[in-house]
């Protein structure tokens, strides 16, 4: 049960802060944590609201992976049910929920929420994608989508967004400054060219556009280049996301390039720029602005077949929405064991309350009791 100040801080969200969520769009759930509260958002942005970690977590935002189907086949992507990466394997030939358990699963949502992010896959490649959008708005809620822009047929994928009531803006990948370097990472001939144009056919028809960068070995040289990139389109809102996967995966940067963008990132970030860092990184890493990460406290994913997971990148399942409750997950021990994926010696850090020890999600994946990237003292 919602304590009064979880029902207040709904309430408060609700009236002043939901104009600002196109402002707050981030590639990843992965929310910050700062001294001893997590601070609601699905960014690092000025429109923060704080909830205590002395309370028990209270789910504010909710990712829905509406299917596991895309038109790019990234060699870094994050979903962790992409069949080709072994140590993340989930049987994407399963079909995922018919729109009537979608419909049922989403009457199952907290009745605080006021806003989803849809995300995939590419959910635009949903059969009901336009049906799922009007459910949406008739539960109430607004909506960020997190989309590849690769529309087939484009103008009837405006036509959904701009009738719906509860668009608030779209997160877009776009993973390099030409097509050599994003369809190195996408692995899709002609996916730069299309979602480049995509992107300006959106922004052309005042929707709030941000693009969305993962770092990589391929394009870790070229923050400015993407910035520069983003303004000729008169995109002015970016975020770069650290690259989450195997450690030894072929695009995985080294640790010298991710610095290197990170560097380059703060260096604009520094100038006034809306361009924004996701998916937490260690400070004993990299000093930068990154901060620690929600996942499980303040957000939750739900991916195509109803199964609960702390985020997109985690392949930790607390059970499946249609048979289970969110709040029996939220208490289940294999998320009090997620929560515990951090050295004990970061727990005793300055920096803890900024990073909070790194991704959990990254250390999982490596089969890892931390993050890799955490720099212990010797």
């Amino acid at each position: 049960m919602l304590s009064k100040r979880h029902i207040l801080f709904a309430k408060h969200l609700s009236s002043e802060q939901s104009d600002d969520f196109n402002q707050c769009d981030c590639d990843c759930d992965c929310d910050c944590e700062e001294g001893n509260c997590i601070i609601y958002s699905d960014c690092d942005c000025d429109c923060n609201v704080f909830i205590s970690n002395n309370d028990s977590p209270v789910i504010t935002i909710i990712y829905l992976e509406l299917t596991p189907s895309c038109n790019n086949n990234c060699a870094g992507c994050g979903n962790v049910f992409v069949s080709d990466k072994p140590s993340r394997k989930t049987d994407t030939d399963n079909a995922g929920l018919s729109l009537s358990q979608w419909h049922t699963l989403i009457e199952k949502l907290p009745s605080h929420l006021t806003h989803v992010n849809i995300t995939g896959g590419e959910p635009t490649l949903s059969p009901y994608f336009d049906e799922f959008i009007r459910m949406i708005d008739k539960k109430g809620l607004s909506f960020t989508l997190f989309t590849n822009a690769r529309w087939d047929k484009p103008q009837e994928i405006l036509n959904t967004l701009l009738s719906s009531k509860g668009l608030k803006g779209l997160l877009i990948s776009l993973h390099g400054k030409d097509a050599f370097t994003h369809e190195a990472f996408t692995q899709a001939k002609g996916s730069f060219e299309q979602s480049l144009e995509n992107i300006k056919l959106a922004a052309s028809h005042g929707i709030p556009v941000t693009l969305s960068t993962i770092i990589n070995r391929y394009n870790y040289s070229q923050v400015r280049s993407v910035y520069d990139l983003a303004n000729r389109m008169g995109i002015n809102r970016l975020v770069f996301s650290r690259y989450v996967g195997l450690y030894d995966d072929e695009c995985a940067p080294t640790d010298e390039q991710l610095k290197q963008a990170l560097a380059d990132i703060e260096s604009i970030q520094n100038t006034g720029v809306a361009i924004k860092l996701s998916v937490t990184i260690p400070q004993c890493f990299h000093s930068s602005s990154s901060r620690g990460c929600g996942a499980g406290k303040s957000y939750i994913t739900i991916d195509p077949w109803g199964n609960v997971r702390p985020c997109n990148h985690s392949p930790l399942i607390l059970g499946n929405l249609l048979d289970t409750s969110l709040d029996a997950m939220i208490d289940s021990e294999p998320l009090k064991t997620w929560h515990n994926l951090v050295s004990s010696q970061c727990k005793q850090c300055s920096e803890f309350a900024l990073c909070g020890g790194g991704c959990k999600a990254e250390a999982m994946l490596n089969h890892q009791s931390y993050d890799s990237l955490i720099r212990l003292p010797n």
